[in-house]
C-alpha cells in the first residue's frame, strides 16, 4: 500500500529542486545572507534526502518479505547517501566559486 505514495515523493521532490532557484532569489531579496547558489544546493540535497528518506522504507516494505535491509539498515543506508549527496555538493559549490575567483 506504501507504493501509492510514490508520485507523491517524487513530485515533492521535484518541486523543491524545480523552485530552488526562485526560492534563493527570493531569499537572498529578502536580506538573507546565503547565496543564492547555496541556498540552492542546500534544497536540492534536501530533494534527495527526501527521496531517501521516503522511497527506502517503501521499498523496504514491499521487499520485506525476503528479508533484505532491517529498519535499521534502512536509516543507515539513507543518512549514508544523504551524506555523500551533500559532500558532492559542497564540493561543486567549492569548484565553482574557485574558477569564479580566478577567472
Amino acid at each position: 500500500m506504501g507504493i501509492v505514495y510514490l508520485p507523491i515523493i517524487f513530485a515533492v521532490a521535484y518541486l523543491l529542486v524545480r523552485f530552488g532557484d526562485y526560492f534563493a532569489h527570493l531569499f537572498q531579496a529578502r536580506g538573507g545572507t546565503w547565496k543564492a547558489s547555496t541556498l540552492k544546493a542546500v534544497l536540492i540535497t534536501a530533494a534527495l534526502a527526501f527521496v531517501c528518506f521516503g522511497t527506502i522504507p517503501l521499498l523496504i516494505e514491499v521487499d520485506n518479505r525476503k528479508g533484505w535491509l532491517t529498519g535499521h539498515e534502512t536509516v543507515q543506508f539513507a543518512v549514508k547517501w544523504t551524506g555523500y549527496t551533500s559532500i558532492w555538493w559542497a564540493v561543486m559549490i567549492g569548484l565553482r566559486a574557485r574558477a569564479r575567483s580566478s577567472a
